[in-house]
């Protein structure tokens, strides 16, 4: 397609075969790399913190933790109690999926580090971690 304008205004389009001489000029490829923090560097968004990159999706009674890349291994910490007010620590599960079928890859380990669900991701195979609890009986 080919587009003419006259003060600022579309006045005909034309259709035009597209070669290599009358290709449209493009910049170089964004450099996504460029603002990349150094490997390994402990970022804290205040709910979630890592050394990694990740989304968390939340459910009712549910968080689904989706690694990126998934098979390196790094460390994502969830302030529950912000994210989940009415989970129960005690009653807590983190199950490890594999990437594409979502099967169970089986529990995935975690710790509690001030307060807060410290996951170590990287399971081989996993796609995501979900993390599912019990409603805290004093918050109904």
């Amino acid at each position: 397609m080919k587009l003419q304008r006259q003060d600022g205004k579309i006045t005909r389009i034309t259709a035009e075969k597209v070669t290599t001489d009358n290709q449209p000029k493009t910049e170089a490829g964004v450099d996504f790399t460029a603002r990349l923090n150094a490997a390994g560097t402990w970022i804290d968004f205040g709910k979630v913190a890592t050394d990694g990159s990740v989304k968390i999706q939340r459910e009712p009674e549910r968080l689904i933790v989706f690694p990126y890349p998934r098979d390196n291994r790094f460390r994502v910490s969830l302030d529950l109690q912000a994210l989940a007010p009415t989970a129960d620590p005690q009653r807590l599960e983190v199950v490890a999926l594999a990437a594409g079928t979502q099967q169970p890859l089986g529990a995935a380990d975690f710790v509690w580090e001030k307060g807060r669900l410290l996951l170590t991701v990287g399971t081989p195979n996993a796609g995501r971690y979900v993390v599912t609890w019990k409603r805290n009986a004093a918050a109904d």
